[in-house]
């Protein structure tokens, strides 16, 4: 799983094919200013959590009664593990008052 600014490379034609060209520039300009690392120091880290989940086809996808997006058990223990430690980097801790 890799989200940067080439994730996006097949959309900006599209927008162009159907007429969107200008939205098309001004997207890819902001999409490449919002995955910086000046605008987010902590970029290459959330990048390389990323790329270091596993892809797994979940076997539930709930979205009405609770989110839920596959289950604990398609996993092994330690994988599961690693994959709670990757998401942690994801988490937008904060100090102090909110």
């Amino acid at each position: 799983m890799n989200f940067t600014p080439a994730s996006y490379d097949s959309l900006y034609p599209q927008l162009e094919q159907l007429g969107h060209k200008a939205w098309a520039e001004q997207l890819q300009k902001a999409v490449d200013a919002e995955f910086s690392s000046a605008r987010h120091g902590k970029m290459p880290q959330w990048q390389e959590a990323l790329r270091g989940l596993p892809e797994i086809e979940p076997s539930v996808i709930e979205l009405t009664e609770r989110v839920a997006i596959g289950s604990a058990d398609q996993l092994d223990p330690a994988d599961h593990a690693d994959f709670i430690d990757k998401l942690k980097v994801l988490h937008p801790w904060r100090k102090g008052p909110f």
